[in-house]
């Protein structure tokens, strides 16, 4: 996997360097998250990997799941189906999205909050937490009840745990130390 993500990012690279030059990142990233995508649906990832399948049949099912691409994206879909290295696509999207953020000095933070954030509230954090880290900072965000209520967010190697969950657990840790010495 580690190998994988490697090579991804090495076409990621590249991909970016002529994406810049062209002023196309935004849009080729648009396109690989949509083929990306497109392969997990289950019949598509069977028609890609399969060996009597032409490459151009193989290219026009993915531009029509993927809502159509690119002159670019389509001719590097097109050599990593010939090298066989489609499976790539989606670390391959992922790390093009990561070189992107690092050209424009963008953080990514996960947040993870007990209920769906409405966009007055996303906004709100976002600002905030571009304001405490002194950079822009693109959010994704994820739900999940079992932290109570408040908002963990990570950012890069960075844990900041605002939960109600991980407030409790840090009392019984206080607790437990002045009860144990």
């Amino acid at each position: 996997m580690k190998h994988q993500a490697a090579s991804a990012r090495r076409y990621g690279r590249a991909l970016l360097d002529i994406a810049l030059e062209r002023n196309t990142a935004d849009e080729w990233a648009a396109q690989l998250h949509a083929v990306a995508t497109a392969l997990d649906d289950e019949a598509m990832a069977r028609l890609l990997g399969s060996p009597i399948a032409s490459i151009d049949t193989k290219i026009k099912a993915t531009t029509t799941l993927a809502g159509g691409l690119g002159r670019e994206v389509e001719t590097l879909i097109r050599m990593l189906l010939a090298r066989k290295r489609v499976t790539l696509l989606p670390a391959l999207s992922e790390a093009f999205a990561d070189l992107i953020r690092e050209h424009r000095r963008i953080l990514r933070a996960e947040i993870t909050t007990a209920i769906p954030l409405d966009e007055q509230t996303r906004t709100l954090l976002q600002d905030r937490l571009s304001h405490y880290l002194g950079q822009a900072v693109e959010i994704e965000d994820h739900v999940d009840p079992e932290i109570i209520g408040g908002v963990v967010a990570r950012i890069g190697d960075r844990l900041i745990d605002g939960s109600v969950a991980g407030r409790l657990q840090r009392m019984r840790e206080q607790i437990g130390a002045r009860a144990g010495g």
